[in-house]
């Protein structure tokens, strides 16, 4: 017969599989739900002009950074002036009132979609 301590550590590992399980589904969710929207923005101008606009909104500039080729595609879809005036739209703001410009003019990566 397991202890009283021995069933309590064997509930919290089963919770803790299933939390990772959970984790790992949501995951999975949102990289599919993120390629139906890239693929969208490609060829709808008014949803790539929002997504343009929300991406602007990222603060940490490590991932202002990752998406920085993809704002540049989005972007080089519609010329150098974007879909109205988005191309003005994507200057993510860092830390509060401060603002950067991140490296928008690395070489765009085609995502294999």
């Amino acid at each position: 017969m397991t202890s009283t301590s021995q069933q309590i550590a064997q509930l919290e590992a089963k919770i803790a599989r299933l939390k990772a399980k959970d984790r790992a589904l949501e995951n999975g969710q949102k990289i599919i739900i993120g390629g139906i929207v890239l693929a969208a923005a490609r060829t709808d101008p008014s949803l790539r002009k929002w997504l343009i606009s929300e991406a602007a909104k990222v603060s940490r500039p490590a991932d202002a950074k990752r998406l920085a080729p993809l704002i540049d595609e989005l972007r080089s879809i519609d010329g150098p002036v974007g879909v109205g005036d988005a191309s003005q739209v994507a200057t993510p703001k860092v830390g509060g009132s401060e603002s950067r410009q991140t490296d928008w003019g690395t070489p765009a990566i085609k995502p294999l979609l």
